[in-house]
């Protein structure tokens, strides 16, 4: 039953990266270099992990047993695991409303202190910093970030 998900979760990043590759084909010549070869990595090293993982799945032994315990550990992180999809999900509508950046300052902060547990001004420091960094990132290889739905004057 461990190697199912195993294999199931890969297979799902195989299409996923496939259908990528497939589209960067599209884009404009110099834009489609970056993506086209991330997937096309991703989609060789996925296709060896897929192999290896049928080929332990078939090697090892099936026991009934285990499976209960594999269920039972799953149905134990749901919870975590939408958790942190919520905080992704959050994320990117922050990005649609408010733009990159104060979507990253927001987001950034609001994790390294509800989730991190850090202090306040630890956590302004590295909102600070990392915000400059993409800044910097940005205006270095001139990029054009993802604008807001509600455009703020000050961002």
């Amino acid at each position: 039953m461990r190697y199912k998900y195993r294999i199931g979760f890969v297979s799902a990043l195989l299409l996923l990266f496939t259908w990528a590759a497939w589209q960067a084909r599209d884009f404009a010549e110099l834009a489609q270099f970056f993506p086209l070869y991330i997937s096309v990595g991703a989609v060789i090293l996925l296709i060896i992990q897929l192999v290896m993982e049928i080929r332990a799945s078939i090697a090892a032994p099936s026991a009934g047993g285990e499976d209960d315990g594999l269920e039972a550990q799953m149905l134990e992180r749901i919870p975590a695991a939408l958790k942190y999809l919520g905080w992704f999900f959050g994320y990117i509508l922050l990005i649609y409303f408010i733009g990159l950046m104060a979507a990253t300052a927001l987001f950034l902060l609001g994790f390294l202190l509800m989730e991190a547990r850090m202090r306040l001004l630890p956590a302004l420091v590295g909102v600070v910093i990392t915000v400059l960094a993409i800044n910097l990132f940005g205006d270095v290889m001139k990029l054009y970030w993802p604008r807001a739905l509600f455009d703020l004057w000050f961002w």
